[in-house]
């Protein structure tokens, strides 16, 4: 239940997940084809708000350099 909790809390905090889910703009693949190491990334974006990255790892393994396409510099 914390789990569901701290995803809502989320979700409600970064309007990027959730302003455009029904327009093509809000959403951009990332990464789409690396099987090898079963990685999915997308980046989320809303009018007037920063842009969230979504990475998800289907592995037991961490990648610790792993290096992603996102759409500016920074800490993210």
């Amino acid at each position: 239940r914390r789990f569901v909790r701290d995803c809502n809390r989320v979700y409600r905090a970064h309007s990027a997940l959730h302003a455009r889910d029904c327009e093509p703009e809000g959403f951009a693949w990332a990464v789409v084809d690396d099987a090898l190491a079963s990685v999915f990334a997308w980046v989320r974006h809303a009018p007037a708000a920063p842009p969230v990255a979504v990475i998800a790892n289907f592995t037991t393994q961490a990648h610790d350099h792993y290096r992603l396409p996102l759409p500016r510099d920074g800490v993210w």
